[in-house]
């Protein structure tokens, strides 16, 4: 795994830092596992280009396929970048043409320099940028399935933190990172070619997705972060008591705890009631005594912490390996 940190002068230099970060990196290619772009110019991308990569995985036999452009709209101060998974490709159709595309998922940002943190290995990339006081974050690639190779062959994610094109600053309550997403922020390609959506909330609103018989909004929801205090029938707190409530441990340090896909088969929403898989390097950590920016310690590895947009709650953060 690789990382790297910098500052990108506008949204059009992220778009080129990403690629080349993914393409060029000593510690990917000298672990085989840079990815590689099969669509596109080369050279200096520039707004209106639209480019595919392929990541070989962990050992190269992987084909991880991943595409994005830039979009922007002076008039609506719109300037971000947008991309999607596939678990197709074709060389003879363009990059937003390929089979089984994702849907689209949004990175908002603006046309001013801006910190960025790149995080990648041959599976997926993650993405955290700070826009002012608003930290944006993406993940494209596999995660961690409960399965084999053979039963879940290609387990892919993406998860932006806006179901549309909107301006940075929007406090869209369906604006949401990937440890609590909202609705349309994040999709999963399940073992029978579908993308289904992973949610923790409703469509338009604050309010948790109960996923249960008629009011189901989505096929799964991430743990431990969903609400449950909107679902009739579940005996459950307001908010799930070990995010609401946890703080640091005793000797100083912060509990990350697993960030899992929970599929839901409640009112047809999805073909499992399972515990599906957990996102790759990236955990809930409390948001108590702790703020973006922070770097934890794990096993000897430092973990980059991430709000949730503009949210500063108790638990509103994540963290993210960087290695």
């Amino acid at each position: 795994m690789a990382w790297e940190t910098g500052t990108a002068a506008n949204h059009v230099d992220l778009f080129n830092k990403i690629r080349d970060f993914l393409t060029t990196n000593t510690d990917l290619v000298n672990a085989g596992e840079n990815w590689t772009q099969v669509l596109g110019p080369s050279g200096t991308l520039v707004h209106g280009d639209q480019i595919t990569l392929k990541g070989p995985g962990l050992t190269g036999t992987d084909a991880v396929y991943c595409g994005m452009e830039t979009l922007e709209n002076p008039g609506a101060d719109t300037y971000n970048i947008r991309f999607w998974g596939h678990s197709g490709f074709s060389v003879n159709l363009e990059p937003r043409l390929q089979p089984l595309l994702s849907p689209d998922q949004y990175v908002l940002l603006w046309d001013q320099p801006m910190t960025y943190w790149i995080i990648g290995n041959g599976r997926r990339w993650m993405l955290v940028v700070k826009v002012s006081t608003v930290y944006s974050s993406a993940y494209c690639g596999f995660f961690l399935p409960y399965a084999s190779p053979t039963e879940y062959p290609y387990p892919m994610m993406v998860a932006g933190i806006s179901p549309g094109d909107q301006r940075w600053s929007s406090q869209d309550q369906r604006n949401r990172f990937m440890a609590s997403p909202g609705y349309n922020t994040m999709f999963v390609y399940y073992p029978d070619n579908v993308w289904r959506r992973v949610a923790n909330y409703q469509n338009d609103s604050n309010t948790p997705s109960p996923i249960y018989g008629n009011s189901v909004v989505a096929s799964a929801y991430m743990f431990p972060t969903r609400d449950y205090s909107a679902a009739p029938g579940i005996r459950a707190v307001n908010s799930e008591v070990t995010t609401d409530q946890m703080t640091k441990c005793f000797d100083g340090s912060y509990i990350m705890r697993d960030l899992t896909i929970m599929g839901s088969g409640a009112g047809n929403s999805g073909p499992y009631d399972a515990m599906i898989g957990v996102l790759d390097g990236v955990f809930w950590v409390p948001g108590r005594e702790n703020s973006s920016e922070n770097t934890i310690s794990r096993d000897s590895v430092d973990h980059l912490v991430v709000q949730n947009l503009h949210r500063t709650g108790f638990r509103d953060y994540m963290a993210m390996r960087l290695a």
